[in-house]
């Protein structure tokens, strides 16, 4: 330990344009001491300066952390007064400690001395520590005028702890006026809260990104006739008793762009410092006084956003999508469909959960004797709130009429048909339909080896009794669960099943990224020196 502060305060010590104003000594789990920075023709910068005791290696999102402690406001300062650096890893201590000052030069000269702008907008800092409170938004199709006001509806989605208290509540903002957020409309959606919107011409800042702090300084952003609005409710609750927690979002056109972004506070009502003071008969001035607001972290989860970091392609994301089957197979391309941004999901098996399903499906115990679709919907909602699903009830299987066109037809409202189902009649009955759309069967061999994926053809069934009769050159017991009269299931591990599928969806998703009709194909593994190579017999 004395070896490594020995070795930062020499290091800093014989750094250009830097002073060590104090040395560093051990700090509970940092190394902590203080620097200034030249910076001409600017004011010197002053750090305090936090080296995890784990460095070289990183702690947390970053590794040195250097607070400047003499200005504020400027770009990539974060609320803490910490810098955002992103300084190359290197596991040789004094190397990694060059490249961090390096990074913090970079940032001086870019951000402090010339005030560069950022091609992405930064958004203002805010101070919410301790609130529970998160919103999200998407944006919506029409503008906002300036000092427009009104109220916006909000789904909440609370996360408590054993005793019932709140440790955290994601807000979802559902609509805005009459303009509507761009989730999905599912019941979960069904907004359960409401709260006022006001809409400002400029960001409300009191220097450089920092957003105001005070109530008071909102006085220049909010007009008397919204200020007026607001007091009139404070009044009412307070006259009635009813001093409830209030939604309040601020939102203002990110300069340069014609995005919204919106600031959120939640407050109970008659913590609004707000007043009105008779200027001249029958005419008020109103105006909030002193006190901290209390802001809450608000994020742009609009779709591109939401699965910005790995979408599937936007031809399927976009396609109304049916999932026959939900068990081992189904259930789990129900969570990477939803995962993946598809926007429009049926679902169709009028079994229920066992508990035998759980070890290979994706199903909770809390879930055992729920109808499938219902568990698998449930789950999908936890997931994603752009995806819209639904139940679809079983396909009669009669090919009379008029339950065949019915049975057609109901397959034809769909882009995109998979059969999950592993029964072979079904899958004859479907060929016999001769529907418009594409349909993919995909089943898997006993202890999950293959993985067959049909696609479009009109003899999915011999087809797929041809393919599996070739493969099953080893014929291996089936799983039996319990006693009496049960029908055998194949074996398979979670693991291997989910392995084998998600290498089929990546199949799919670069056939139509690449333009191609979907097409047939197996994946296989086989075992070589203990390890299971995956191939592809296209």
């Amino acid at each position: 330990m004395k070896e490594r502060l020995l070795l930062i305060n020499n290091f800093l010590s014989s750094q250009e344009e830097l002073i060590l104003i104090e040395q560093f000594v051990v700090l509970d789990k940092f190394f902590f001491g203080k620097i200034q920075l030249d910076a001409q023709p600017k004011t010197t910068l002053e750090f305090d300066v936090y080296i995890p005791i784990s460095f070289p290696y990183s702690d947390g999102a970053l590794s040195i952390i250097f607070k400047c402690t003499n200005i504020e406001g400027y770009r990539h300062i974060n609320a803490d007064r910490s810098i955002c650096l992103r300084a190359p890893k290197h596991s040789d201590f004094e190397s990694r400690l060059k490249l961090e000052i390096e990074a913090l030069k970079e940032w001086r000269d870019r951000f402090y001395i010339r005030e560069e702008k950022d091609e992405r907008y930064e958004y203002l800092i805010i101070d919410n520590i301790g609130s529970p409170f998160n919103f999200l938004f998407t944006n919506v199709k029409e503008g906002f005028a300036k000092d427009e006001y009104g109220v916006f509806k909000a789904m909440t989605l609370p996360f408590l702890n054993e005793n019932g208290g709140l440790i955290h509540e994601n807000i979802f903002i559902t609509q805005i006026g009459k303009r509507n957020c761009e989730w999905s409309m599912n019941p979960v959606m069904k907004p359960n809260t409401q709260g006022f919107y006001f809409f400002i011409d400029k960001e409300p800042v009191k220097k450089g990104r920092i957003s105001i702090e005070s109530w008071a300084d909102l006085n220049s952003f909010i007009s008397q006739k919204n200020l007026k609005i607001l007091n009139d409710y404070v009044r009412h609750c307070i006259s009635t008793k009813r001093d409830e927690l209030t939604n309040i979002i601020i939102g203002y056109n990110i300069p340069g762009s014609s995005e919204i972004h919106w600031q959120a506070l939640v407050v109970n009502a008659s913590k609004i410092p707000i007043t009105g003071k008779k200027v001249v008969s029958n005419y008020y001035e109103y105006y909030f006084s002193d006190g901290r607001i209390p802001w809450c972290k608000t994020a742009n989860a609009s779709y591109e956003r939401f699965f910005g970091r790995g979408a599937i392609c936007e031809t399927i994301a976009n396609k109304k999508i049916l999932i026959i089957g939900l068990g081992a197979i189904g259930s789990t391309l129900a969570r990477i469909m939803a995962r993946s941004g598809v926007k429009a999901l049926g679902l169709c098996d009028n079994d229920i959960v066992e508990h035998g399903n759980i070890c290979r499906a994706d199903f909770g115990l809390s879930q055992i004797g729920l109808p499938k679709s219902l568990a698998v919907m449930q789950n999908l909602l936890t997931i994603s709130p752009f995806v819209e699903c639904w139940h679809e009830a079983n396909l009669d299987k009669i090919l009379f009429e008029p339950w065949k066109n019915k049975s057609r037809d109901r397959l034809n409202k769909y882009d995109l048909v998979f059969d999950c189902t592993s029964d072979n009649e079904l899958a004859e009955y479907i060929d016999k339909l001769e529907i418009q759309r594409p349909v993919v069967n995909i089943s898997i061999s006993n202890n999950a080896r293959e993985m067959v994926c049909i696609a479009g053809m009109k003899n999915t069934c011999e087809t797929k009794f041809q393919i599996f009769q070739k493969l099953n050159d080893v014929q291996e017991e089936l799983f039996y669960e319990g006693t009496g009269c049960w029908n055998p299931t194949f074996r398979a591990r979670y693991f291997d099943i989910n392995s084998l599928l998600n290498l089929a969806i990546m199949n799919f998703n670069k056939q139509i990224e690449e333009g191609r009709k979907l097409s047939s194909f197996i994946i296989k593994t086989e075992t070589s020196n203990g390890l299971k190579l995956i191939t592809y017999d296209l």
